[in-house]
């Protein structure tokens, strides 16, 4: 269908006619597609994306299609697949009238065959160019939902054009346990993510169930090392199965990661350690994991700037499980605090 304007195709979209016709011509399995003859941007809504994708429609490859956004952490209808068969060359932001600015968009990849080797739309460009500005891409947060093992793998090598698309995020949905059990085991599934991760891409996971996930040190350390973690409302459990182990995950690790409670798997383990960890201090105003009451816990504390973000938690301190504290001690004042409040201090002297 030769199309002369946005007009026209906004008549032709809103046609009841028209469509009836359409869906006659499409039934008797011929395939439809518009070729816009105007070089100007062209603009479809979110609700004229999804009637054209259902009928099968598309748009011709020279075409300038621009799908319109108005509405700030909008999760699209309209799939990534979708949007790239559509034809779909930029998604561009408005704010509804009066309304807030735009600053996120979540997008799923969609079913089916794989992405192709062509071009992806552009998030948040702007000024039509093809190409994403540093300012462009900062004003759009962009996360792709995938589900599953299969949907990570068909991402493999197309990381640098998801990253020059203006997504910034991926966030692998996982039904169950046996499923992120077979995402940790499989060698593929970790190469594409180091690969996504490596073209400067972020990820995370969202389990889609409500009962308790397990995961083990190994397992934890993995996600550390490679910088994923779990959605905040996931219940997540770190297990512990050696008595006296010294975990290689550190407290403040362990809430980046989003464990919620650090259990131990066998009545005999008794003692665990682990140290508070580098850089900032633990979030008060998040979720901090808590430790098994079975448990005698020890945290290492390795300078005095750490001591000082825990004379700020000594409450939580205690209420998360943790039983001592090893550190090297400078201030009395902060060390006799914490015993006041509950922590045993096993102390050292610089």
């Amino acid at each position: 269908m030769l199309v002369a304007n946005q007009n026209d195709l906004n008549a032709l979209l809103s046609n009841a006619n028209s469509s009836e016709v359409v869906t006659q011509l499409l039934g008797a399995g011929l395939s439809g597609s518009f070729d816009m003859l105007t070089s100007s941007d062209v603009h479809i809504s979110q609700t004229q994306a999804n009637a054209l994708v259902n009928a099968g429609l598309h748009f011709a490859a020279d075409d300038n299609i621009t799908f319109d956004v108005n509405a700030d952490g909008t999760h699209l209808r309209t799939s990534l697949k979708d949007l790239q068969k559509l034809g779909v060359d930029a998604i561009t932001l408005s704010a509804q009238d009066g309304g807030p600015a735009i600053h996120s968009l979540l997008v799923g990849l969609g079913d089916g065959a794989a992405l192709t080797s062509g071009a992806l739309p552009m998030f948040g460009d702007v000024n039509h160019d093809g190409k994403l500005s540093d300012a462009e891409y900062a004003a759009l947060d962009v996360t792709l939902n995938i589900t599953g093992q299969d949907q990570l793998l068909q991402l493999s090598g197309r990381e640098a054009a998801l990253a020059a698309s203006g997504i910034d995020h991926i966030q692998m949905l996982v039904a169950n346990q046996n499923d992120l059990n077979a995402l940790f085991s499989s060698t593929n599934s970790a190469a594409v993510v180091e690969q996504l991760l490596g073209a400067g891409l972020s990820g995370s996971f969202d389990m889609l169930t409500n009962s308790d996930v397990h995961i083990s040190q190994t397992a934890a350390n993995a996600l550390v090392d490679a910088g994923l973690h779990f959605a905040m409302d996931d219940n997540i459990t770190f297990d512990v199965n050696a008595d006296g182990t010294h975990l290689s995950t550190s407290l403040k690790d362990l809430q980046k990661l989003g464990v919620d409670f650090v259990h131990a798997t066998d009545s005999n383990i008794q003692s665990i350690s682990l140290n508070y960890g580098e850089g900032a201090a633990l979030d008060l105003s998040g979720n901090i994991p808590h430790f098994d009451s079975a448990l005698d816990v020890t945290l290492h504390v390795q300078n005095v700037d750490d001591l000082h973000a825990l004379t700020e938690m000594q409450a939580q301190m205690a209420a998360i499980g943790i039983d001592h504290l090893g550190l090297l001690v400078t201030q009395d004042m902060q060390v006799f605090s914490l015993i006041e409040n509950g922590v045993n201090l096993i102390t050292g002297t610089e």
